[in-house]
């Protein structure tokens, strides 16, 4: 499938969706949005960079004259009027032009993504007294239904990260710092295959491992250890996700009622995703299974959350979720159970929504593993 199509027919849909919600114009700032409408991977930082697209269809950006090459290359995908501005004069003499060349007016309903910062706003609001609204649901609900060729590079991030997985197991013994293994997961990642990470690796050690979204990377590894994986990497701009929790030395009785625990919780919960469901329903089967175990109150978070080109997108898997999930829907299951200050266990596949029974992409061991 060419490019062409890809993101003519996204920024159509994107389009008839805004005269629906009665959008005037719509601006997304550099984000997975940017890419997923257009093919552009640009990076946000303090320069102003907006793509704006009316409900007829008619786009143009405004960007620094340093990316502007790359913009113009994406007039052979998308009919595209590209103004560019220079670091000496600042974006708004190009905002200024844009607005008066498109026929954009005082009072204008502009629907902005998560991207666009402050500051933008009060940038445009200094060329034109527009009225700012919360688009970021309809870009959400375009990319929350995977095509099949997004569905395929799924798969593919996912067997890379099984396989460095299995790579590591070799790598982790006593003496071996987080950061270490945090290298070796990057590199093999890499090395099969991934153009890059898709978030920056979860390596917890003992009693860190407790910690969610622990930050740290000094730990190391001891004699008697639990050690927690969350990683992923991307192929063709489209992300993996998964953890594993392993075991250095044998693990005390506890830690193993938790670990099958928390398996039993992953398990029943991936064997009840169906087409039709509450994204809610789905959180209480493994949240039932933890509360039965008496581990209830140590599942702090939600079950799972929809991945793509970004790692965490719609849907939500989450109690108070009344969703409907939908065939084509790509989530995470991550039920865990994290004690604090003593130890955590979160075991985490991705699945796709396929009618009475999910495909699930990960295919990485998860019996009890002792190193």
């Amino acid at each position: 499938m060419s490019s062409r199509p890809v993101f003519g027919d996204r920024v159509r849909r994107l389009a008839e969706r805004m005269a629906e919600e009665g959008f005037d114009l719509f601006c997304v700032g550099a984000s997975s949005d940017l890419f997923y409408l257009t093919g552009l991977e640009l990076h946000p930082d303090e320069r102003f960079k907006g793509f704006f697209l009316r409900p007829d269809g008619v786009s143009f950006a405004v960007v620094p004259r340093l990316c502007a090459e790359e913009v113009e290359e994406v007039r052979d995908v998308l009919e595209l009027e590209v103004l560019a501005w220079d670091d000496s004069e600042g974006a708004l003499p190009s905002l200024r032009r844009a607005f008066s060349s498109f026929g954009v007016r005082p009072g204008s309903k502009v629907a902005i993504n998560g991207a666009v910062r402050g500051l933008d706003l009060l940038m445009m609001r200094e060329v034109l007294d527009l009225d700012f609204a919360d688009g970021a649901h309809v870009l959400e609900e375009l990319r929350e239904v995977k095509e099949p060729f997004e569905l395929e590079n799924l798969r593919r991030a996912s067997e890379i990260a099984d396989k460095a997985f299995e790579e590591v197991l070799g790598f982790i013994r006593p003496g071996v710092s987080e950061r270490e293994i945090k290298r070796f997961l990057v590199d093999a990642m890499e090395r099969l295959g991934a153009s890059g990470v898709s978030f920056e690796p979860i390596v917890a050690v003992g009693a860190a491992s407790s910690k969610p979204h622990y930050t740290g990377s000094s730990g190391i590894v001891s004699e008697r250890d639990v050690v927690l994986l969350d990683f992923g990497c991307k192929v063709d701009g489209y992300c993996s996700d998964m953890t594993r929790t392993v075991f250095v030395g044998e693990p005390t009785p506890e830690e193993v009622e938790v670990y099958e625990a928390v398996l039993r919780a992953q398990t029943a919960a991936e064997g009840a995703v169906r087409e039709g469901m509450v994204a809610e329903d789905l959180d209480a089967v493994a949240r039932g299974v933890l509360e039965r175990a008496g581990y209830g109150e140590f599942f702090l978070s939600r079950l799972g959350h929809g991945i793509g080109l970004a790692v965490h997108e719609r849907p939500y898997i989450v109690r108070g979720n009344r969703a409907i999930l939908k065939r084509g829907m790509c989530f995470s299951v991550e039920p865990s159970v994290s004690i604090p200050g003593r130890f955590g266990v979160r075991i985490e596949d991705l699945v796709v929504v396929e009618g009475s029974s999910p495909s699930v992409l990960n295919r990485a061991r998860k019996d009890l593993i002792v190193l």
